[in-house]
């Protein structure tokens, strides 16, 4: 029930406000930010993350930071803003260098693979999801279970990717990905 999420975070949102736990409140904000983009409101989608971004930036909390980056890359790709779509996923891959996150970096790689897609570079769109998905692959989550990312932080991405497919075909996208993954 998207609503009674959105009432809750809000109320945790308020509470940490008041505590002024700067962690919780941008915390928050992140996950208010992926309702609204589940809920296709991307207006303030965005303003919920410029908030989150601003607070990190005070305060680094990088692994966060990453989300916050990545996030208005993901709102920038469902406005058709590739150029700062790109932005916003080179720095989340930035980050996630600094901080060695394997994760991370597959997030931000999709989203880069997905503005090349936006921007007809198809060929580069497969060689990105290869070498994000040859990193995916070396994480292992629980039991032997690969990671992969949600299905809400791909939203906006899978509809580009699945542009560069029909546009390649499918053999060549997926020779594309082979070629990315080595």
């Amino acid at each position: 029930d998207f609503d009674q999420a959105r009432k809750l975070y809000g109320q945790s949102l308020a509470i940490f406000r008041q505590l002024r736990y700067q962690y919780g409140v941008s915390s928050d904000l992140m996950g208010l930010s992926t309702l609204c983009r589940i809920q296709g409101d991307y207006d303030q989608a965005q303003t919920f993350l410029a908030e989150s971004v601003s607070i990190y930036r005070r305060y680094g909390h990088m692994p966060d930071y990453f989300y916050s980056y990545f996030y208005l890359g993901c709102v920038m790709l469902h406005g058709g803003n590739f150029a700062e779509a790109q932005e916003y996923f080179a720095e989340s891959t930035r980050i996630s260098r600094r901080i060695h996150g394997k994760i991370t970096m597959v997030c931000g790689l999709s989203g880069l693979a997905a503005v090349a897609a936006g921007l007809h570079q198809y060929e580069r769109a497969g060689l990105l999801v290869g070498a994000g998905q040859a990193i995916s692959d070396t994480i292992v989550v629980i039991d032997s279970v690969l990671f992969k990312m949600p299905p809400e932080d791909r939203i906006e991405i899978d509809p580009l990717l699945q542009i560069a497919r029909d546009q390649l075909g499918e053999a060549a996208f997926e020779a594309l990905v082979a070629r990315g993954r080595a």
